[in-house]
């Protein structure tokens, strides 16, 4: 499954993106395109699915002890737009379709890689806003669209 690391690409209102420097918790391995939290103060990465996001990391973790480095993360604040990737496993809806604009997915993690999850509506993270490729690219040429993540899983509100 080919497709593309999440970048943080401006905010809805025009403004700058928020930027934070937070201190990595120990052992982390994240890449720089993963979602974060923080965990008793400490910044992790996501598992699928996650109840809060602070936003998108945007440089690598360092594997070391709690504390040791800070790392800049773009802040899902509520109008933050992050370009993700669509994935289904199903082959006619691995792809861009016109009804999922406005749309709320889950999202999920393989090899780093975060994706929009088209087969999964149960427990939902982030909603298409827009899309950047054509109706029907699928994820493993084209696939591109804009979300945001939705206010319960934001932790900046």
């Amino acid at each position: 499954m080919a497709s593309y690391v999440p970048s943080v690409v401006g905010r809805i209102n025009g403004a700058r993106t928020v930027i934070w420097s937070v201190p990595e918790a120990a052992s982390q391995t994240f890449l720089a395109g993963e979602f974060v939290c923080r965990t008793s103060g400490y910044l992790t990465v996501c598992g699928t699915d996650p109840a809060l996001i602070l936003g998108i990391a945007l440089e690598d973790a360092h594997n070391s002890t709690a504390g040791a480095y800070n790392i800049l993360v773009a802040v899902a604040t509520e109008d933050t737009l992050i370009q993700m990737s669509v994935h289904s496993a199903t082959p006619a809806t691995n792809q861009i379709e016109q009804t999922d604009l406005g749309k709320a997915y889950e999202i999920e993690v393989a090899s780093n890689v975060w994706t929009i999850d088209k087969d999964a509506t149960t427990n939902t993270r982030v909603r298409i806003q827009k899309f950047v490729d054509a109706v029907g690219g699928g994820n493993d040429t084209q696939g591109r669209v804009l979300v945001t993540v939705l206010a319960a899983n934001r932790e900046v509100q």
